[in-house]
């Protein structure tokens, strides 16, 4: 289903989206509403007001991709009440099973293959806020930050239940994820690699606790 007012000029045009609802995927997710406007200038386009409402999920988007040079370069506000990984998981299947429902808030800016995502995020398995570099270009695709956590309790987080705990503290960390080599026309998996660093007043999992930690 599909309602929206149309406007066009020489320099643009502007969609202002008053219902949209589709069904799409395999297994099918169901898109329950899409409102919100969106307009294009010469090489900007912007986004207001943009919602998108799943059976669970809630997401809302303002801000602007501009286009026109090597990349496309972003400056968004996003937002949630409520994310379930579950429905995030028809397009990033490794969080499907992540039993929570967060709520979060998140600037995104630079070009999309180097994002810089600030983020606020809340959860009954604890919070974390802090600056995530997002490198996705070249053939070492790197996640990298620094993060302050509070009482984040790494069992539903790693989606093993024996590792239940909480840590509070401040971690910086890099993690970059190979492409796959292919060898005799199959791909061959590499390791993922990184490095990391936690300093905080407290973490436990798996039935062990310590206080003051600092670990490299």
């Amino acid at each position: 289903d599909l309602v929206m007012g149309v406007s066009l000029d020489r320099g643009g045009f502007g969609l202002d989206l008053r219902h949209l609802s589709l069904q799409i995927g395999e297994p099918a997710l169901r898109i329950g509403r899409v409102v919100g406007k969106v307009e294009r200038g010469g090489s900007v386009v912007t986004l207001s007001g943009l919602r998108v409402d799943l059976p669970v999920s809630h997401v809302r988007v303002d801000g602007t991709v501009t286009s026109g040079g090597a990349r496309a370069e972003l400056d968004l506000a996003v937002a949630s009440d409520t994310l379930a990984f579950r429905e995030v998981g028809l397009f990033m299947p490794a969080v499907a099973r992540i039993p929570l429902q967060p709520s979060f808030r998140a600037r995104l800016t630079g070009p999309v293959d180097r994002l810089i995502a600030d983020l606020d995020l809340q959860s009954r398995g604890g919070s974390a806020r802090g600056r995530v570099t997002i490198v996705a270009g070249g053939d070492r695709p790197t996640v990298e930050g620094t993060l302050a956590l509070v009482g984040v309790d790494p069992a539903p987080w790693s989606q093993t239940p024996a590792m239940a705990g909480s840590v509070t503290g401040q971690t910086t960390f890099a993690v970059v994820f190979p492409r796959r080599a292919v060898q005799a026309g199959r791909p061959v998996p590499r390791p993922v690699s990184g490095r990391f660093t936690f300093a905080g007043p407290e973490a436990g999992a798996a039935g062990y606790e310590a206080q003051q930690v600092s670990v490299r």
